[in-house]
């Protein structure tokens, strides 16, 4: 909606006419926008036999100027008798503004600051004018805080065109001269640079204040021949040539949501015959626990009339930190460490595109934290505490809810395809995966196959070596796999775990349960596996006294009463027990202790028998403390220092110096034995 106006005069003859023309269009282009006004003035003289237009144009948007131009233009033809090509004398101005008036063209331009205005000349004949323009960017803070300035200058005609970009006052400049053809298009570029400081290229307005961050120095010294052939009605890339060197270097950010510092960052990208080359990309950090934290890398990209057809990369990282938010903790207080060695190779031009990267080395390392020990990183995982300093208002809160119970897992549904695609991981060598309380040395292959009627992903890796630290002792790994099937998508493992047990526990078990030792076995989806138990001890509770207490639930033998509830460790107390030799295993000293009641009379009931034993890390020296209900000649309470000969699973032999409450002790020699049942 709008109106127009429109007045013309003209008076004279027809080989000499002269008048003037007045237009006015103001009308509302599209909703949304303000009201746009195109204002034309001309005057028509003739001259030379022709005609002579002097015009004038403004554009405005609102209150807003936009532009304005002015004009003349040369006529000769046949109307006036003279066959000659039109001349054209165009100034167009862009008058300085604010970028951010220009918000309600663009919503973008109203958060971006800083003066926007330029100029443009157009001259010659319609078929072959010459163009000559600039328009500059001037004013805009930068990333680096300070003022930033960018120019864009055209000039040529249709045989070729200049064209430079150059940001940051000289810090950077693109330039390129263009020469179309009928068919062919030739494009010389040249891009340079030495050692500008990135942040004063890069408005802040799109990346923020650089705070703590040093985006590093930029250095270009690039050259590009690019010829499109444009025969076929379409413009193809016939010829590339791309040489030169792009580096950044000495970057330094910090990781968002924690304090820690990635520094020394480089990245240096070479344009060499035949495609792209990453020489190198390194990135350092230090702590108090390791001085040097390093990732590196390197690589290529080959190409074929600037479409990729191969590729390859190399990284390397050593005591690189890793945090997912869960169980590797957040990036402010990473739990896991990793170095590794891997190369990837790509096959970009096949029908189907495969990727392999084959992972010669790697060691993943996030131990056991003790959470129990440490203050939590997440203090409400359940969301039931209410911080008053979050814009909370004390008062009544809103109650939470309980968590519904997990729905039944479906059969899995076939992951949503995409572009066809192949990737192959090879592991040839074991690599070391330490993620508490497992810690595996694993070998293998998977392979995912892309498609776009979905994606499927199988493979296995091999165990072949490892242990499981679990209910405070540690349990090496005999066999075990993971493995990834259209039936398993998630994966399945199948561990077996087992501890031989030290002699003392042995003799108090049959020679068959001794041989099997204990076993543990983990099984089913990495998200919720299952462990059973096995061996000498095939229940939770028995495989627990036995870490952690020496026996098992069951204490039997010669004036032991049959109830269990006069003997300890006895219901729960296994589990308590379990909790201290996984959080607070300095508080477990003993390596082996049983206490009883008496078998009957007044004495039942009370637990007044005990005996305990700590042993030498290579089982030939013992303590043991005995306390016993009050005998004729020999003592309740009594300490024995021994110095075993032999220590095996069915005897044991040796001399010790024994000490009771009796003031009575002296050397002596013992012999235990154990029936094979």
């Amino acid at each position: 909606a709008g109106h127009a106006s429109l007045q013309l005069d003209i008076s004279g003859t027809a080989r000499a006419p002269r008048g003037t023309l007045e237009a006015t269009v103001d009308a509302m282009a599209a909703p949304g926008l303000p009201r746009q006004r195109i204002d034309i003035e001309a005057a028509i003289a003739s001259a030379d036999g022709g005609l002579s237009v002097d015009s004038s144009i403004g554009l405005a948007l609102g209150s807003l100027d936009l532009l304005s131009a002015s004009a003349t233009v040369e006529l000769p033809g046949a109307l006036v008798g003279k066959k000659a090509e039109p001349q054209l004398d165009v100034a167009i101005t862009i008058p300085e503004r604010k970028l951010s008036d220009f918000g309600s063209l663009a919503p973008i331009a109203g958060k971006l600051d800083g003066v926007i205005g330029g100029k443009a000349f157009v001259r010659g004949t319609p078929k072959a004018p010459s163009l000559s323009s600039s328009l500059s960017w001037k004013g805009y803070r930068t990333a680096s805080g300070a003022p930033g300035s960018a120019v864009i200058a055209l000039s040529g005609d249709p045989s070729k065109i200049d064209a430079k970009i150059d940001i940051g006052y000289g810090g950077a400049a693109i330039t390129a001269a263009i020469s179309p053809g009928p068919t062919r298009t030739s494009i010389r570029a040249s891009a340079r640079a030495n050692q500008t400081q990135l942040a004063t290229l890069v408005p802040a307005a799109l990346v923020g204040k650089l705070d703590g961050i040093d985006a590093g120095r930029l250095s270009w010294d690039m050259d590009a021949d690019i010829q499109l052939d444009k025969s076929s009605g379409k413009a193809v890339v016939e010829r590339a040539v791309v040489r030169g060197l792009l580096t950044i270097d000495d970057a330094l950010f910090v990781l968002p949501g924690s304090d820690r510092r990635i520094s020394d960052v480089d990245l240096h990208v070479a344009a060499v015959p035949g495609g792209i080359k990453l020489e190198r990309f390194s990135a350092r950090e230090k702590d108090d626990s390791k001085k040097v934290r390093a990732i590196t890398g390197n690589g290529f990209l080959a190409l074929a009339r600037s479409k990729p057809v191969s590729g390859q990369l190399q990284l390397k990282a050593r005591d690189w930190l890793v945090f997912d938010g869960k169980k590797f903790g957040t990036a402010d207080a990473p739990r896991a460490e990793i170095d590794f060695d891997i190369g990837v190779k790509a096959e970009l031009a096949r029908q189907v595109p495969r990727v392999v990267a084959t992972v010669s080395a790697l060691s993943l390392r996030a131990p056991e934290r003790y959470d129990r020990h440490h203050q939590p990183l997440d203090i409400s995982p359940a969301g039931d505490l209410v911080f008053l300093d979050d814009g909370q208002q004390a008062g009544l809160l809103a109650t939470v809810s309980a968590r519904p119970a997990a729905p039944v897992e479906a059969s899995p549904a076939k992951p949503a395809g995409g572009a066809p695609l192949d990737i192959v991981v090879e592991i040839p060598r074991p690599i070391r995966l330490h993620s508490a309380p497992l810690d595996v040395y694993a070998k293998g292959r998977v392979e995912v196959s892309i498609r776009p009627e979905g994606q499927t992903t199988t493979g296995k890796l091999i165990m072949t070596k490892g242990t499981m630290d679990v209910f405070g002792a540690v349990h090496k790994l005999s066999r075990g796999s993971f493995e990834i099937s259209p039936d398993h998508p998630k994966g399945h493992l199948d561990l077996e775990f087992r501890r031989q047990l030290p002699p003392a526990i042995a003799r108090t078990l049959s020679k068959e349960a001794v041989k099997a030792g204990l076993i543990l076995r983990v099984q089913g989806s990495p998200d919720a596996p299952a462990l059973s138990f096995d061996g000498a001890a095939d229940s939770l509770l028995d495989f627990m006294a036995m870490h952690n207490a020496g026996r098992g639930t069951a204490q039997t033998g010669l004036g032991v009463a049959a109830s269990q509830s006069v003997q300890a460790p006895r219901g729960d107390q296994p589990m308590v027990l379990t909790f201290i030799g996984s959080n607070l295993p300095h508080l477990l000293f003993l390596d082996r202790f049983t206490a009883w009641s008496s078998t009957g009379g007044s004495e039942y009931g009370r637990v007044r028998n005990f005996e305990g034993e700590s042993y030498s890390k290579n089982q030939r020296r013992r303590v043991r403390v005995i306390s016993r209900e009050r005998q004729i000649g020999r003592s309740e309470a009594e300490v024995q220092v021994d110095r075993l000969l032999i220590n095996g699973d069915r005897a044991a032999v040796g001399v010790g110096v024994r000490a009771g409450s009796r003031i009575g002790g002296g050397v002596g020699v013992f012999v235990e034995w154990s029936s094979d049942d």
